[in-house]
Formats: C-alpha cells, structure tokens, sequence
C-alpha cells in the first residue's frame, strides 16, 4: 500500500523554534546582485534547458545566482515561532525551512559551505566523510564536472512549528526552489540540471547533534561551453 503524506493543519499557535546551530570554519561574503542585466522573463523560459556539460564558475557567477534564488529580501520576528521572510520564491507561511548546501570543485574556496541568505555569505563547513559520501553520491546520478552542486536540507522542526504534518510542505517548497533555479540559471547563461537523488543517506547526519534536517534533493549549476 502506498504512504499517503497527511494534509498539513497551520497551527493555531506557533510552537517554540529554536534555530539550528551551525559549525562554521569561516565566512565568504558574497557580492550584491546588479540589477542593470535582465533578462524578459518570456525569453528566459523559451530558453531554459537541462544541460549535462557544467564548466567552472566563479564566485561572482555563484553570488549572482544564489542572490536571485534565495536571498531574504525581507524579515519580520514572530515571537517564539522564528521568524518571516519574503524571497525571491514562495515558501509555505514564509518559513524558508530550506537550507541550501553548496559543494564547489577541489581548490575552489570554499568547498563545502551553507547558504546564509540574510547577511548573503557563505560559511564553510568541515569536509567530512559523509560530505565525502555525498559527493560520491551525486557522482552516481550525474557527473558534475567542474560545475558546483546546490543540495538541499529541510528542516523539519522550523516548518512543525507553524504546522501540523508539515513534511509535504518541505517537499514542495524544494519543487518550487528548483523550478525557480532553472529559470535564474538560464537568465545568467549557465548551465542547470536537476538531481535525481535526496541525499538522504548524508544530509541529516552532516550538521553534528542536528537530526531534524531532511534531504530534498538538489542541482548542479555551472559554466556553458564557449
């Protein structure tokens, strides 16, 4: 018989969100995107195509892309249930409970670091074995070449304080992040593709004493053939 998600019930009260404590071994901040070159937004979406070459890119070409998918364009508190945030895509009730997790090429700093959309850096995190594995992983389904791999984390403690069998929002938000990525990569002319993995065998062990994250898949992203 298949597993059948529960309807997610906003709850009437927020529980209590403690937010996640992540090791960090440095901070890379990012540059601000320009907003002088766009693209029509019909043009980019008769364009936008997976694609399984990815060529380097550079950190400026990172900050770009990662600005336009994630930034927090705007924060608001709410008491003991974290907090509200607009960005570029919706998320259920505003709660963004994805962290993105960006693995570059060997000798691209950083290497293995977390998405920190409000102060747009990135912090560095210990490459472990199963970051290792997780690489290997990715390997598997497609070969990322010198491109970098976005995967995706959802925290399940910060959707389950605004809802009730909240874990189909998770993976819905991870459905519209990845939509919205395609498009963003083909306005900066990269090249994109979505995984076809989790990551659930590594992502939930890769935070030490953090067992409320969840894989929800993934991409890699970068450079076009000349």
């Amino acid at each position: 018989m298949r597993t059948i998600l529960r309807e997610p019930v906003p709850r009437s009260a927020p529980l209590r969100f403690n937010p996640p404590e992540f090791p960090t071994l440095g901070i890379t901040p990012l540059q601000s995107l320009d907003l002088e070159h766009c693209f029509p937004i019909e043009e980019t979406i008769m364009r936008r195509r997976s694609a399984r070459s990815f060529g380097e890119i550079s950190l400026t070409q990172l900050s770009r892309f990662l600005w336009s998918v994630s930034k927090t364009k705007e924060i608001r508190p709410r008491g003991i249930g974290g907090s509200w945030e607009r960005r570029s895509f919706p998320s259920a009730g505003g709660c963004h409970a994805i962290e993105i997790l960006v693995a570059r090429p060997t000798g691209q700093a950083p290497e293995f670091a977390r998405y920190e959309p409000i102060s747009h850096s990135l912090s560095t995190l210990p490459e472990s074995e199963l970051v290792r594995q997780l690489r290997s992983d990715v390997a598997k389904v497609l070969d990322p070449q010198q491109g970098t791999v976005l995967m995706f984390a959802g925290d399940t403690e910060k959707v389950g304080s605004h809802y009730e069998h909240g874990e189909s929002l998770l993976w819905r938000d991870a459905g519209v992040l990845l939509g919205g990525a395609s498009i963003v990569a083909e306005a900066l002319e990269l090249s994109f593709c979505p995984l076809g993995l989790t990551g659930q065998r590594s992502i939930p062990g890769i935070f030490p004493g953090e067992d409320r994250f969840m894989g929800l898949g993934g991409l890699v992203v970068g450079s076009r053939a000349k």
